[in-house]
């Protein structure tokens, strides 16, 4: 599922909330990445970054490989362990099978925007 499509005024989480917008949108959330080959083989690795105020939860990719004429042969679904700090990066690495060529997209992600937690008494 894809969140926040950048001019919404809510965005809409799995359980039905609903989130102001400043929460963040999709844009917020980009990959940067490039093909790697080692010992192990084929493979992708790089940066997920969130511009956004709110952390990024649950966030997941889709990685395509593309054979010589542009078409898909196969994805695969890659998630990021823990949360996608606010203004920050976190780096990602995964093993893929050889292609011609990939193609790599945010698949989905969660905005945690319940705010910072208090002391109670």
């Amino acid at each position: 599922m894809l969140y926040g499509e950048g001019a919404e005024e809510e965005i809409h989480d799995e359980a039905g909330g609903k989130h102001p917008a400043h929460c963040g949108s999709q844009r917020d959330v980009r990959v940067e990445w490039q093909p790697t080959q080692n010992r192990r083989g084929a493979g992708i690795e790089g940066y997920v970054y969130n511009t956004s105020n709110r952390t990024a939860q649950r966030v997941s990719l889709r990685i395509e490989r593309v054979d010589g004429s542009g078409s898909v042969v196969g994805s695969s679904t890659v998630w990021i362990p823990g949360e996608l700090p606010m203004t920050d990066r976190v780096y990602f690495s995964a093993s893929v099978p050889t292609a011609a060529s990939y193609r790599v997209q945010v698949l989905s992600f969660d905005w945690s925007c319940q705010g910072g937690g208090g002391g109670g008494m």
